[in-house]
């Protein structure tokens, strides 16, 4: 019998991209990994809250969008292609978290604040769009690529 498709099983899919954020922020960087939001049943909450010698990094993390309805809509039914572009959702996802991560600094100037996207041209063009308010705020992202590789960019 064939498995019906999962969203899970997209290397992209934003649970997978925060698992691969939170492995390197614990092996690479040396935080300990002190929350991370289920984002199965889409838990409020910051997807990743590490700590490490005193200081506390949020990562706002998204995944890329689909091309397949993830569940049944009126729309169509899961499996089915959609009929937005994934790369027109990722924009919007990429508003989501920037507004979340600047929202948290503001209620704690004190922490540091990070982006985690799965490596995708739309993603990387944004950031980089951003490079300016990056600088000023203090904003880091991670990339994650399909194999596996996260590529981490300090704010400055």
């Amino acid at each position: 019998m064939k498995k019906e498709w999962d969203k899970t099983q997209d290397w992209f899919w934003e649970g997978n991209i925060q698992e691969k954020i939170a492995n390197y922020m614990e092996i690479t960087e040396g935080f300990k990994v002190t929350e991370k939001a289920n984002t199965e049943s889409k838990k409020q909450g910051p997807d990743i809250k590490g700590e490490k010698d005193g200081k506390y990094r949020i990562v706002a993390i998204k995944g890329y969008p689909s091309d397949k309805y993830t569940a049944n809509f009126p729309g169509g039914k899961k499996g089915e292609k959609k009929r937005t572009n994934p790369n027109t959702q990722a924009r919007h996802w990429f508003s989501e978290a920037l507004v979340e991560i600047l929202l948290r600094k503001c209620s704690d100037p004190n922490i540091e604040i990070a982006l985690g996207f799965p490596y995708f041209k739309v993603y990387e063009n944004l950031v980089e769009r951003i490079t300016w308010l990056r600088s000023k705020v203090g904003i880091s992202c991670y990339f994650v690529k399909e194999a596996g590789e996260v590529i981490y960019l300090h704010s400055d």
